[in-house]
Formats: structure tokens, C-alpha cells, sequence
């Protein structure tokens, strides 16, 4: 993905300089693989990156791979992976100017090169940085959807929800969007657990138990959020207006 936005136009309106961490054989291996031409900048140093030009990659290794093949998964890349990524929330973490965009990753890869209690970049960055809550948002210009758990198996997602916890995935998620998107006035509107809401508690009672309790609790902080509504409704027309 990164070798091909390298050669759009798009790629030098990016006024952040842009820096891959990555081992160079795999960058010309993945390169090579699509057919894309590409200049590649090593860099020494992530602070001598320069601005975007079409047709040039900056990166920065912090170790090599252990295989570059592309389509192969090999558990001895983990480390490799790991470390990455750890340098990347380093760095961050130290330059309030220094953003972090992660890739896609092989979970199960990783979780078998080793690192067994890895689950995801959320929850690797939530313990790297000791944050008591995080919340993994995807956001367009239009609509940001945030989730109440993240890499974890569907039976046991009711397990994993509490009052307490959504009402400080529900903060954070109206902090985030007024202090971090600059929205005035957002208006959050929470999904049901259970198919159309739980129909009252008639199949699933989590949303009268859990859920309006903790919609209750942050509407008296003055926080805009519904009740719990339909998943299946959720995204129409009529709902997003």
C-alpha cells in the first residue's frame, strides 16, 4: 500500500514527511512483486527525513527480517514486527510531532514467533504506554465508529463489557472528538449487544443492564449519546442524520 501511494500525486500534498520502518530487501521484494518503480531513501536518522517526493520512499531499518518473500509467513519475523512497532510508539511517545500509522499484521504470526499474549495494536500500544483506556476509532470525514472491544472472540464480547467501562470508552471516545476533531457539538449514538436492541430484554438483556445505564450515567456529564438503538438500523439514512 505505502509503494503504491509513493507514486501518486497525492503522496507530495502529504505535507508530513513520511518514514517506513522497514527491512530494504522487503521493500524491494514487495516492489518488485507488484512491479512498482520506486526510489528508496535510507535513512541514518528518522529526523533527516525530508518532504515527500513522487516516487521516493523514505525508510528507516531497525533490524532485518528474517525472511522477505512476500505471501510467506514465517514466525521468526515476529521479532521482527515487534520491534518495529515498538520503536514507532517510542518515538511518538517522545515527539508530540512524530505520528504512528500502523499497517496490517499478521496476529497469529506473531502470537507464534513468541509473543503470546499479543492480541493487536491496540492492545500492544495501550501496554507500551500504560494508558488506562484506549479506544480504537475508524474515522471518515463523515462518520467515526469506535469499539467497546477489540481482538477478541465473539462469545466472549459480553463478558468484556461493563458500566464502568463504557462509560469511559464513552469519555474518551467526546473528548477525542471535541479536543482531537474539533467538533463542537458531537453526537454520539451507541449500538446494541443483541439483534435489534435486545427487543426490550426479550433476547439479550445487556442493553438494560450494562449499556442505558452507562448511556445514563455520561448523559448527566452532559455528554449527547442515544440509548441503545438497532445495529441493524444503525447505519440507514434516517439514523446518520
Amino acid at each position: 500500500m505505502i509503494l503504491k501511494l509513493a507514486n501518486t500525486k497525492y503522496w507530495k500534498e502529504i505535507k508530513i514527511p513520511i518514514v517506513t520502518l522497514a527491512d530494504e530487501s522487503l521493500l524491494k521484494a514487495r516492489a518488485k512483486k507488484l512491479n512498482i518503480k520506486i526510489n528508496f531513501i535510507k535513512l541514518k536518522n528518522i529526523k533527516d527525513a525530508k518532504k515527500n517526493r513522487i516516487g521516493e520512499l523514505q525508510f528507516y531499518c531497525i533490524q532485518h527480517c528474517a525472511d522477505p518473500s512476500p505471501g510467506i509467513l514465517n514466525p521468526k519475523n515476529a521479532d521482527y514486527v515487534i520491534s518495529n512497532l515498538n520503536f514507532a510508539i517510542d518515538a511518538s511517545m517522545k515527539n508530540p510531532k512524530v505520528g504512528l500509522v500502523t499497517g496490517p499484521i499478521q496476529k497469529s504470526n506473531i502470537i507464534e514467533g513468541g509473543f503470546n499474549t499479543f492480541q493487536g495494536h491496540t492492545e500492544w500500544i495501550k501496554q507500551k504506554t500504560n494508558s488506562e483506556t484506549v479506544v480504537m476509532l475508524l474515522a471518515s470525514k463523515k462518520l467515526k465508529v469506535a469499539l467497546a472491544t477489540t481482538h477478541i472472540p465473539l462469545k466472549e464480547v459480553s463478558k468484556n463489557i461493563s458500566e464502568l467501562k463504557l462509560v469511559e470508552i464513552i469519555k474518551t471516545v467526546d473528548e477525542g472528538l471535541k479536543n482531537k476533531f474539533k467538533l463542537k457539538n458531537p453526537v454520539i449514538k451507541i449500538l446494541g449487544l443483541n439483534p435489534h436492541a435486545g427487543e426490550s430484554g426479550k433476547i439479550g438483556n445487556e442493553e438494560l443492564r450494562i449499556i442505558n445505564p452507562a448511556v445514563q450515567q455520561c448523559r448527566k456529564m452532559g455528554i449527547k449519546i442515544s440509548y441503545a438503538i438497532s445495529a441493524d438500523t444503525a447505519f440507514n439514512k434516517v439514523q446518520l442524520e
